[in-house]
């Protein structure tokens, strides 16, 4: 197996992923929880992303430059 491939092959256990494989053990639910927390998760990227682009621009500390926190 080359190192590409190797790159690309993961283990990781995302929060959508382990939802669906705990939804699958109950066969009775409907997915109204699973919809749930996948617009909760989807709420999240969005709020990451924006705070990311924050510093880029320029929109941390609008208030002034002092810091009150470390005062």
């Amino acid at each position: 197996m080359d190192h590409a491939a190797d790159a690309m092959k993961t283990d990781l256990m995302t929060i959508t992923r382990f939802v669906l494989n705990e939804q699958s053990k109950h066969p009775e639910s409907r997915g109204d929880f699973s919809i749930l927390l996948s617009h909760i998760v989807l709420g999240c990227k969005f709020v990451c992303a924006a705070v990311n682009k924050a510093g880029l621009a320029k929109l941390i500390g609008l208030a002034g430059e002092t810091n009150v926190q470390a005062s």
